[in-house]
């Protein structure tokens, strides 16, 4: 991982804890949590590319698990 995708990864993760603790509500962790996969996602098109694999794309739903 790139240091952007570092940084929005510790970003996300912090407001899924918060969420799970009840602090902010899902609009918000869905503003603190998309940069995140919208990054992971392109990342994962240009690499799935590139080995000729299929590509699965992070969800919300999955990143909450």
């Amino acid at each position: 991982m790139n240091a952007e995708i570092q940084k929005l990864k510790n970003v996300a993760d912090l407001a899924k804890f918060e969420y799970m603790r009840g602090s902010i509500d899902y609009d918000e962790l869905t503003e603190r949590v998309q940069p995140y996969i919208t990054a992971v996602n392109v990342r994962g098109k240009e690499m799935a590319k590139e080995y000729r694999m299929p590509f699965f794309p992070l969800t919300k739903s999955k990143f909450l698990r």
